[in-house]
């Protein structure tokens, strides 16, 4: 089990491949034994690098990470990945100082309440992660190679250099999930 410092980071990568994340991602496959089959030639691992601004325009701090993904020719994608508010709340929230804390917006005055709400919601967390790297695999698989089309299909106007900066983690992510999957595993991954 991944274990988490108090700054919301790990040491090291650890796998994120459990049977409960399998069958999460194999709910939302349209090739569930094909994806079965490609997760067990998969290593997926995540190190978190802690709760701060991830993406240019955040306003508030999220937990972040890097996910690496490889398959068993060895070589390994790997990505900067910014979870959502929702999910940074049940690691930022102090339960050593719990009188009149808020979580998810309710206050609670009860340690025992908010270690099991805590507890419950990091666990479905840590569960979800699979999923998470591979529906973010399966989008960030196909960028678009000419630096106008990615401008127009992701609404960047093409004379800005924040999109031009966009664009190249875009290509060099792409660039290594291609080395990574197939096109055709691409389809097996949860959507």
């Amino acid at each position: 089990m991944i274990k988490l410092n108090n700054q919301c980071k790990t040491e090291k990568f650890e796998s994120v491949i459990s049977d409960i994340a399998i069958e999460k991602c194999l709910k939302y496959s349209d090739e569930p034994e094909k994806l079965k089959e490609l997760i067990s030639h998969l290593s997926v691992e995540v190190k978190f690098t802690g709760i701060k601004k991830h993406f240019a325009d955040d306003t508030v701090e999220r937990l972040t990470g890097i996910f690496q993904v490889s398959k068993d020719s060895g070589y390994i994608a790997s990505f900067d990945f910014g979870f959502s508010i929702y999910d940074t709340e049940a690691f930022s929230f102090d339960s050593s100082n719990y009188e009149s804390k808020k979580y998810k917006g309710k206050v609670y005055n009860s340690n025992t309440v908010v270690k099991l709400e805590m507890n419950k919601d990091k666990q479905k967390f840590f569960d979800d992660l699979l999923y998470s790297c591979l529906t973010s695999c399966r989008m960030d698989f196909y960028c678009p190679k000419d630096f106008d089309d990615f401008c127009n299909e992701l609404g960047y106007g093409n004379d800005s250099i924040k999109a031009n900066e966009i664009f190249k983690t875009c290509l060099k992510i792409s660039a290594q999930l291609e080395r990574v999957f197939t096109e055709e595993e691409l389809n097996y991954l949860p959507s």
